[in-house]
């Protein structure tokens, strides 16, 4: 039985140290990368050639029982992303390996939406729903 389960500690309670093995454990490839030494710039080396293989050339991987883990992992999400027609995997790893794209907000205009009231404020808010709906709708 757990010691600390008999004095009602949580893993986080004030003034007690941590309970061991209790919180979030950690990553099993950022343990595995960190003990063989893999830096980002081996990870974007990695993901940008593996971009570049067909799908056999990724089945061959996959199979090879030398291909390291961390490979085989990313080539088999992308031939799934692939056969399921779906981009995700893609996406992630593009991201990964040339960092991800600044996302940016246009705006134009201004609602001061401090001096409204909140009905104000919501009736505003179905008005601009209500547009979006109909852009995408049509």
């Amino acid at each position: 039985m757990n010691p600390n389960r008999e004095k009602n500690l949580t893993p986080f309670q004030k003034g007690h140290a941590p309970i061991p093995g209790a919180g979030r454990k950690p990553s099993h490839i950022k343990q595995y990368l960190e003990n063989n030494g893999i830096g980002s710039a081996d990870i974007s080396a990695i993901l940008n050639s593996l971009t570049m293989k067909n799908k056999s050339e990724l089945e061959a991987i996959i199979a090879d029982p030398t291909s390291a883990i961390l490979v085989v992992g990313a080539a088999n999400a992308m031939l799934k992303d692939h056969e399921r027609g779906i981009f995700n995997g893609f996406e992630m790893i593009l991201n990964r390996a040339h960092g991800k794209p600044k996302e940016t907000i246009e705006h134009s205009g201004g609602i001061d939406i401090g001096t409204m009231s909140k009905e104000e404020r919501d009736r505003r808010i179905a008005e601009l729903v209500a547009k979006r709906n109909a852009s995408n709708d049509g």
